[in-house]
């Protein structure tokens, strides 16, 4: 709920971070935005695994010490998605 306005329920992302074998970092934002996973990785250099949001490409490209990995989740989800697409056509 929102204490600033009775009744109504507040809009915000939660940005989960964690590591093998270390701890996990929820991180409630209002915003979708880069602020949030900025400040939380400002020193962080290597792999990063997540979704296809753009923010983490752009994140990437201007961060030399940062990699991204595709989460395999996402990209089973998309080949399902097309394999199914092309089955309907042939049919």
């Amino acid at each position: 709920m929102d204490p600033k306005v009775k009744g109504k329920t507040a809009s915000g992302w939660l940005w989960v971070y964690a590591r093998p074998k270390g701890g996990v970092l929820f991180d409630f934002q209002r915003s979708r935005g880069r602020a949030g996973p900025d400040e939380i990785l400002r020193t962080f250099s290597g792999t990063n695994q997540s979704d296809g949001y753009a923010l983490y490409g752009a994140m990437e490209r201007d961060r030399p010490g940062l990699k991204r990995l595709a989460c395999w989740a996402h990209a089973r989800r998309k080949s399902h998605d097309a394999l199914s697409d092309e089955l309907e056509t042939s049919v």
